[in-house]
Parts: C-alpha cells; structure tokens; sequence
C-alpha cells in the first residue's frame, strides 16, 4: 500500500528533531499508537487540513489557521489513542521536555499536527497520478509550519 503510515520510516532525515519527535509520539515507539486511526481517517484528517488552508490564505491568516488546526490535532490525539498510551505519551511528552512547562497534551498535539502535515506531503508527493495542486496546497501548509517553528524552508521533508 503506497500510502501506508508506517513507510514514513523510509523517508530523508528531517532538519529537526521535531520532525523525530513527532514520529515518535505518534507511531513509531508506540506513545500514542494512532498509525493505524490516522491511516482509517486520513481522507477526513486531509480534507479537514487541505479546508483550512483554504479558509485562512496565507500570510495574513496563519493564526487562524493553527489556530483551528492544533485544537484538531488534539482531538485526533484524544480519539486515536487508547486511555492507557494516552497517559503513557503524556508522560513521555513531559520527560521529553523537562524544563518546559507546558501542557503535556499541548505538546502532543503539536507533534501530531507536524506528523500529520509530514505525512500529508509524503503522500502528495506519491499519489498516483500526480495531484500537483493538492501538492502545492501541503507545501504551503508545511511552509506555514516551517515558519512556526523556525526552520529553513526546504522540500526534503
């Protein structure tokens, strides 16, 4: 399945550790353990992502547009995530961060929106046949997220 979850494992190294993170609170050491939810609603995760892009254009709108995006990555961390990984990632999440006091779920659903966008532009770039709007519209996205978290602006991601 050229769309599976797990295959972002394969992809070129990220410029951030955030990027790491992300794929580890979300599948790959089995913090949250959402690879599966993600994979069953990605169609409804994309569209929901691709609309608010849409909604807020670029540039003047971005703090709209995470402003109703992370409150949406918290949700998919509520509801792809079972009571137990839940609590495990929280405290995975405050381990990670120690002198940092935030929110263990504000941290959460910060990573899940950066593997989500990764993962939206991962698959852009293999859907058969090529989409290039749909590519140019998680670019954008991914440019809006590079932004926030102060990275260079390329397309390795």
């Amino acid at each position: 399945m050229p769309n599976d979850i797990n295959a972002t494992q394969a992809e070129p190294a990220r410029n951030s550790d955030v990027h790491k993170n992300a794929e580890d609170a979300v599948i790959n050491k089995g913090q949250l353990d959402m690879g599966e939810f993600i994979e069953k609603q990605w169609p409804n995760i994309e569209t929901r992502l691709l609309y608010a892009q849409e909604k807020h254009p670029e540039p003047a709108a971005s703090v709209e547009f995470f402003a109703e995006c992370l409150p949406y990555a918290a949700a998919i961390v509520h509801a792809g995530s079972t009571p137990q990984h839940f609590i495990d990632a929280k405290e995975w999440a405050r381990r990670l961060h120690p002198l940092v006091y935030a929110d263990e779920v504000s941290i959460l659903a910060l990573l899940t929106f950066v593997f989500l966008v990764d993962e939206g532009v991962r698959r852009s770039r293999q859907e058969e046949p090529p989409n290039p709007e749909k590519q140019k519209k998680w670019m954008s996205i991914k440019s809006r997220l590079d932004g926030l978290l102060g990275e260079k602006n390329d397309d390795s991601a």
